[in-house]
């Protein structure tokens, strides 16, 4: 996988690398032992190394600070305040631990002092040696680490943050709302001194990001509905700050710094930039493109690469959305367009391949005058999977999917009660992966009431089932569902 440019490395002060880095060994290392001593008995000899490992981690955590705690807190792992990066990397073991921890009710684990090879492989068995289902796991698992004189790690009930309630989700919606209509604002200011030959600046375009960004890092669900508006009419507009939204959203799961993350976003708000240089009867065209035309389309990621290059001051950052947009369309395999010379030689950058997902992804679940009708978000997600090693990287594909779930925001669902839903917030955790968040917006009848928020991961405590499960995926397109009236 291509490395992010040295020039874009400087990491804002909040982010302790260091903490982080040995954070991602803890999660890692850890999973490796939990995973082994839940099939081998405790004496075997392959939990030796892994043991041994991860007392190594925990010996260089203690040269800075006496005791170390992993902390879970909904569906992110933290190593005291700071939280764990969820990326390629790590995504099968931060995973593994946010299941295996939260099914036994833990909380936390602390590691207080020296934690040697012995008591590593302790903690281990009797981690993995407590049932799921076990009506006290957490008490049972301290009993068992004191009962094999293990006394320098403990482990601390999980006690669920509480929901938000419904108005300040609203108040985060509205946030969100101002947020995203200011970014559109913002580019079509400079989209117009583009087309006037004006000199035009990347600070505003950055001020916007910047602010998704913040708003983002609160409550991601709240921009991640309002990438369901697609304005037929102002498709460019729109379709630019969406896939900023996707890019950012995924390079948050990734561990981007903010730093990072403002370059990776005023890169993909210009991506398409390039489509402002072809004719406007071609954009606009009602019907199907000839071949002739598909020629003028496909010049726009060098039109964008040019027009960026008139932008006032050039620099780090507009290099690298030049780059961006001259490689968006490029593919994973490099067969796509603009053709290359030589495409055994081309690595594309980091932040296209980004951008190239997040793209496809708003492209085919958008009408636009070539494609009226959108495929539905579970639909454009299959055919993505389709294409997974040719058109995309299948390790940031894999983790674009998990971003947006089996049911991403905005699919209509019919609920097992017989209500309709639209999912408006998706579960990461793998074993809710199908129990979004959602809002529901008719009664068991059909009837059309207030929306109201439901948890798909929610137990009757009276049957000990789920109170709403999905039932079927419907096309919100033949319901006649403005999904506006619901994200907006």
């Amino acid at each position: 996988m291509a490395q992010i440019p040295s020039f874009q490395i400087a990491a804002p002060q909040v982010y302790n690398e260091h903490v982080l880095a040995l954070g991602k060994d803890l999660v890692i290392r850890l999973q490796i032992l939990l995973k082994l001593c839940g099939i081998h008995e405790r004496n075997n000899v392959a939990l030796v190394r892994p043991s041994e490992r991860l007392a190594e981690t925990l010996s260089v955590f203690h040269r800075t600070a006496p005791a170390v705690t992993l902390r879970l807190s909904r569906d992110f792992l933290y190593i005291d305040e700071v939280r764990v990066r969820y990326d390629i990397e790590t995504a099968t073991s931060y995973n593994y631990l946010l299941e295996e921890m939260k099914h036994r009710r833990v909380g936390s684990v602390s590691f207080k002092g020296p934690v040697d090879t012995a008591t590593a492989r302790t903690f281990g068995a009797v981690f993995a040696g407590i049932e799921r289902t076990h009506p006290d796991p957490v008490y049972e698992i301290q009993k068992r680490l004191v009962a094999g004189n293990c006394f320098s790690i403990t482990v601390e009930a999980y006690d669920e943050p509480p929901e938000q309630p419904l108005d300040t989700i609203m108040d985060e919606r509205k946030r969100a709302k101002r947020t995203y209509f200011r970014a559109i604002s913002s580019l079509k200011g400079i989209v117009h001194a583009l087309k006037e030959g004006q000199a035009v600046e990347l600070r505003r375009v950055k001020r916007s990001v910047q602010s998704i960004i913040d708003v983002m890092l609160r409550e991601e669900f709240s921009l991640l509905g309002l990438t369901t508006l697609k304005d037929y009419d102002e498709y460019l507009y729109n379709h630019c700050i969406n896939v900023s939204i996707f890019a950012l959203t995924l390079g948050k799961r990734l561990g981007l710094p903010k730093a990072h993350l403002t370059n990776l976003g005023v890169s993909s708000v210009f991506h398409d930039i390039g489509k402002v240089e072809i004719p406007h009867e071609i954009i606009d065209k009602p019907t199907e493109f000839t071949e002739a035309d598909w020629r003028q389309v496909k010049e726009h990621p060098s039109l964008g690469v040019k027009i960026l290059s008139r932008i006032r001051g050039l620099n780090d950052l507009t290099m690298v959305s030049m780059i961006v947009s001259f490689e968006h369309h490029l593919r994973h395999d490099s067969r796509g367009y603009p053709s290359l010379r030589s495409r055994a030689e081309w690595d594309m950058h980091f932040f296209s391949r980004i951008v190239a997902l997040a793209d496809q992804y708003d492209a085919m679940t958008s009408s636009r005058v070539y494609q009226r009708v959108p495929f539905s978000p579970d639909k454009a997600l299959s055919v993505m999977a389709e294409r997974s090693g040719t058109h995309f990287e299948p390790a940031l594909l894999k983790v674009f999917v998990n971003m947006v779930g089996i049911y991403p925001i905005g699919t209509l669902i019919l609920l097992d009660t017989n209500e309709l839903a639209l999912v408006f917030d998706t579960n990461p955790a793998p074993a809710n992966a199908n129990r979004p968040r959602v809002l529901v917006i008719t009664d068991t009848s059909g009837n059309q009431i207030e929306a109201r928020t439901a948890d798909l991961t929610e137990i009757d405590p009276r049957t000990g089932r789920h109170k709403r499960s999905v039932a079927k995926v419907l096309d919100v397109n033949k319901y006649n569902i403005n999904l506006a009236e619901y994200f907006i």
